[in-house]
């Protein structure tokens, strides 16, 4: 798998974590810590849309929430830069 390649993680310079729901942000940050010791720098996806997921995600996680609806490009630039 291409993200256990020693060579790949090195390239990775920000990663933001997308995922449909609350559950799959969950089962996502588990599997890309344990196998890959990965840990994004964000998440997004359809799941920044729902303020329910985002309280979920929240409670289990300080990774910040680019959320869609965010309308602020400095505070997503300082996230991602």
């Amino acid at each position: 798998m291409l993200l256990k390649m020693p060579e790949i993680q090195k390239r990775i310079n920000k990663l933001v974590f997308c995922a449909s729901d609350s559950i799959a942000v969950f089962g996502g940050l588990y599997a890309l810590q344990d196998k890959f010791g990965l840990v994004p720098d964000a998440i997004s996806g359809l799941c920044s849309s729902s303020p329910l997921a985002i309280r979920e995600i929240q409670e289990f996680s300080d990774i910040p929430i680019l959320q869609s609806l965010e309308k602020d490009c400095k505070k997503i630039f300082e996230i991602i830069k």
